[in-house]
């Protein structure tokens, strides 16, 4: 018997130990996808004509990699991008105002990169529309893209056959030289230089112009919409989206400035562009939004609360109403507002204001609702947490209770 009972252990330990070898490749699978052609060569081979930005012949794969890429960096410097996104969105406009061509780079047919020059004050206002109360944020989403190019490196899919090692973005400052400062203004910066974790004094030179290289692979649809296979681009925002969204947003338990960022990318993303409502799928949401509200086995994500995870939207949605009823979504070609259960697990209709006319009709009476709403949510998650806090704890204490054997 004892000999029957060591064998059934060891075929369960067995048994964990391979399914945990499974689990591990599976995971070293997924990590390797994104460094899967380390062992080509580094130099985009083949012919240029091949290669192809308006994204109709890459694959699902590759369309997801983009998506993820674009949601990583829109979350790591989410300024810099608005700022980006501005000029993309209206560059034919700029292009008059500046009597140039603003956006360069276009007619190179293998060229990898767009690039944009212009003076930084103009760069600074159509990333922040004029709130300086953010300057510092912007500042520092700068150096940090400027310290440290080489940690934004990916490999980028260009192509349907091709990828090339790039970092999506260099931004490259231009300053004002020593001789043609003041003496007191080199002193002036030579004494707060030091003070924050800014400390080069180089880098306090007053900024004369500012000269962005942008992937074409990640841009391309915004500049030109209508391109064959374009699915509309990953960030047409309003300007100074996240300055706009901060001031707005209220300390909260269930979404933060940057989650609504990224929620409304989502949804820009996956809008069909025509109805009143769309449906979308709550845990591909969250892996684009807010992955830490899942938990992931096998391959598969679950939710870890999914009534938080609702929560969470209704909060996104609530204040991107408040933008649109204060006149801060001009310009944007749906604003979300319900939430509502699906028939399906896990899928959410998503209601939508769509079109100048419907978005300006979005008023205090729509938005007070919504925050009605989520505060009734809210007492009912809290109740139904706290019950079940109550039910683990009167388990525990059964369990403690039970006679020894």
């Amino acid at each position: 018997m004892r000999r029957k009972n060591k064998a059934q252990k060891a075929n369960r330990t067995s048994r964990y130990l391979a399914k945990m070898e499974t689990m591990k490749a599976n995971t070293f699978k997924e990590k390797a996808e994104d460094y899967i052609i380390k062992e080509v060569s580094e130099v985009i081979i083949g012919d240029p004509k091949t290669i192809c930005f308006s994204g109709r012949d890459l694959t699902i794969n590759q369309e997801a990699k983009l998506e993820k890429m674009a949601f990583s960096f829109s979350r790591a410097y989410p300024m810099l991008i608005d700022g980006l996104c501005h000029i993309c969105t209206n560059y034919e406009d700029l292009s008059v105002k500046y009597g140039r061509q603003i956006i360069q780079l276009t007619d190179v047919e293998n060229a990898l990169y767009y690039m944009v020059d212009l003076p930084f004050e103009d760069f600074l206002d159509y990333a922040l529309d004029g709130n300086r109360k953010y300057r510092g944020m912007f500042m520092k989403e700068m150096y940090l893209m400027e310290k440290n190019p080489q940690n934004n490196i990916r490999y980028v899919p260009i192509s349907g056959k091709e990828f090339a090692r790039m970092a999506p973005f260099h931004i490259m400052s231009i300053h004002k030289s020593e001789d043609n400062m003041e003496p007191s203004e080199i002193r002036r910066l030579s004494n707060i230089s030091g003070r924050d974790d800014i400390g080069d004094i180089t880098l306090k030179m007053p900024k004369e112009r500012i000269q962005i290289l942008f992937a074409k692979a990640l841009f391309r649809p915004i500049i030109n919409p209508k391109a064959k296979g374009a699915k509309g681009g990953y960030f047409l925002l309003p300007k100074g989206f996240q300055s706009k969204i901060n001031e707005i947003m209220p300390k909260n338990d269930f979404a933060d400035p940057i989650d609504v960022r990224q929620c409304y990318n989502y949804y820009l993303l996956h809008d069909n562009s025509s109805t009143k409502e769309t449906t979308i799928d709550l845990i591909d949401l969250l892996k684009s939004v807010d992955p830490q509200q899942l938990s992931f086995f096998n391959g598969r994500a679950y939710f870890r609360d999914e009534k938080r995870a609702v929560l969470m939207l209704e909060v996104i949605h609530w204040c991107l109403c408040l933008m649109a009823k204060d006149g801060l979504m001009d310009n944007v070609k749906m604003v979300p507002t319900t939430v509502e259960k699906g028939s399906e697990k896990g899928k959410y209709i998503i209601g939508i204001a769509r079109g100048i006319k419907s978005i300006k009709s979005i008023n205090t009476t729509l938005t007070n609702e919504l925050f009605l709403q989520i505060n009734k949510d809210i007492e009912i998650y809290k109740e139904e947490t706290e019950r079940k806090k109550r039910l683990r704890e009167q388990h525990k204490q059964s369990q403690l209770l039970l006679p020894f054997e």
